[in-house]
């Protein structure tokens, strides 16, 4: 009786044990599946790489909503994304301009972005604070970040010239979303709020230290 009843608590652990591995087993299929998707972000009816690069540095968006341009994140991905009430299957194209006058030539299936200017100039504290956190000059900042010390990062590496300007941001959008993946997350998190105030009232007087 005492071997069948061990027998038996031996049999009910191996099938809980069973269990247990088969819940796991799915637990990890859905993380990894809800992992693709975070990596991989929405299926969007345009580029989403040019999409996340504008979400990224700001740029403001517009999409044409009942034959009016509407400058708006919102729609612009609700208007982009399957699933979406807003969604319209013929927006099909993603274009960088210089500024919002631009937007105006293009036509409806086309999603236009270009850099924020506004009250504050953002963009133009974007790249003001991008030149100076990439100066070697400014290495003391690094203390203030608490994040280790990184290589030099060089314009020139990436294709492009010192100083880094807003005509970059659109014009060589590409080389800049490289570079802006090899700054730490922690610097970028400070270019970013110091941007919105106004980078060049935050270190003013500072000129871009390009080399010779």
């Amino acid at each position: 009786m005492v071997e069948r009843i061990k027998n038996r608590t031996l049999h009910d652990l191996i099938i809980l044990f069973l269990i247990a591995l088969v819940l796991m087993s799915l637990v990890f299929i859905q993380m990894r599946r809800n992992t693709i998707n975070i990596e991989e972000g929405p299926h969007m009816n345009v580029s989403l790489e040019k999409y996340l690069y504008a979400m990224h540095l700001r740029f403001d968006m517009s999409v044409v909503i009942d034959g009016e341009r509407v400058v708006s994140h919102v729609y612009v991905q609700s208007s982009t994304t399957p699933g979406f009430d807003m969604f319209n299957p013929q927006i099909n194209d993603f274009v960088f301009v210089h500024s919002e006058a631009e937007a105006a030539n293009f036509s409806d299936n086309v999603i236009v972005a270009w850099p924020r200017m506004g009250d504050v100039y953002f963009s133009l504290g974007l790249v003001y604070m991008i030149n100076w956190t990439l100066d070697p000059a400014n290495e003391s900042h690094y203390n203030h970040l608490g994040t280790q010390m990184r290589e030099i990062i060089n314009l020139e590496d990436f294709g492009l010239s010192c100083p880094l300007t807003v005509i970059d941001l659109v014009d060589n959008w590409e080389k800049v979303n490289e570079l802006w993946r090899h700054i730490h997350p922690g610097e970028q998190s400070t270019i970013m709020r110091l941007a919105a105030i106004g980078g060049s009232r935050i270190h003013e007087g500072y000129q871009a230290n390009c080399p010779e």
